[in-house]
């Protein structure tokens, strides 16, 4: 018995302690037994196919090259400078140069009657400034979208009065908060802030602070 745990007892070096082991000399840990080849592996998840194109978007996008072709022909073919759509309605961004034309063209055509302005609303943008118009044919119950764009700086569309005299309040506002001049406007003046307000408030850079 003793003799057994006489050898199983490491010997001790000088002065009774152990002697040191050096890292060769340490048992290196036993590796865990790697996964089974064979295991299954989840295959990635197939990519989802994008969606297919709007029925009613792709009637707008066709309807708004409908309405280029009808404007090259009566008009000019440098009037229209896109075409597209907006949400499902067709859309046609206009040279600021034949704005009033093309509106009045297409609101006394018997194709279109466009003849009703829904609603006027204008963009600031870092170049530039969008005015955007939806009209409606209330004979033919039709709308488009038209739009036009004008310089930040020199702000200046020449306005739809004459057209649709609707636009007038819808004009007079985008001269208030964005600073648009409309270029024939019976009575452009500011309609929602005071006459003496300085800047106009929908203009990206424009600060409170500073004005």
């Amino acid at each position: 018995m003793s003799e057994d745990r006489e050898h199983r007892t490491p010997p001790k070096g000088p002065e009774g302690k152990e002697p040191s082991v050096t890292a060769a000399e340490r048992p290196k840990p036993v590796s865990k037994p790697a996964a089974a080849s064979g295991a299954a592996v989840k295959p990635a998840p197939p990519k989802k196919a994008p969606p297919p194109p709007d029925p009613r978007v792709e009637a707008a996008k066709a309807k708004a090259e409908e309405i280029r072709k009808f404007i090259d022909q009566q008009l000019s073919t440098e009037a229209v400078v896109e075409t597209g759509a907006a949400h499902i309605h067709p859309m046609l961004l206009i040279r600021k140069e034949d704005w009033v034309a093309v509106v009045e063209l297409l609101k006394r055509s018997d194709a279109y009657q466009l003849n009703y302005l829904e609603c006027m609303a204008g963009t600031d943008y870092p170049n530039y400034i969008e005015v955007v118009v939806y009209l409606q044919s209330t004979e033919l119950g039709h709308f488009i979208c038209l739009k036009t764009r004008t310089d930040r700086e020199q702000a200046e569309i020449p306005s739809l009065c004459a057209v649709h005299p609707g636009a007038n309040w819808e004009e007079r506002e985008i001269y208030d908060l964005l600073g648009v001049t409309f270029t024939g406007h019976p009575d452009l003046r500011r309609i929602m802030l005071d006459d003496d307000f300085k800047g106009h408030p929908l203009r990206k850079d424009y600060s409170a602070w500073e004005a």
